[in-house]
């Protein structure tokens, strides 16, 4: 995950990735399309939901409570943060 975020938003990246680290992560039925510009970014909606368990508990976060922001960097698209809960 983190190979594929910006430099601008790595530190931010790194917390929330740790914060997954005990969970087993799942993705349900995700497409993402663009959405518009916001400055230098790209903004991208997605459908669908990640699925964390929690041994026998899930949590669900719905993708599309979140627009995220993408730039171009390195040659490559990489998540920038996002906008949403």
């Amino acid at each position: 995950m983190i190979n594929h975020v910006c430099s601008a938003w790595e530190t931010d990246a790194r917390t929330e990735f740790n914060s997954f680290t005990a969970v087993k992560l799942t993705l349900d039925n995700v497409t993402c399309q663009e959405s518009g510009t916001s400055g230098d970014y790209t903004l991208v909606s997605c459908q669908g939901a990640i699925i964390a368990s929690y041994g026998a508990e899930d949590l669900i976060l719905e993708l599309n409570d979140r627009t995220f922001q993408v730039i171009q960097e390195s040659g490559e698209w990489r998540v920038c943060g996002y906008k949403g809960p």
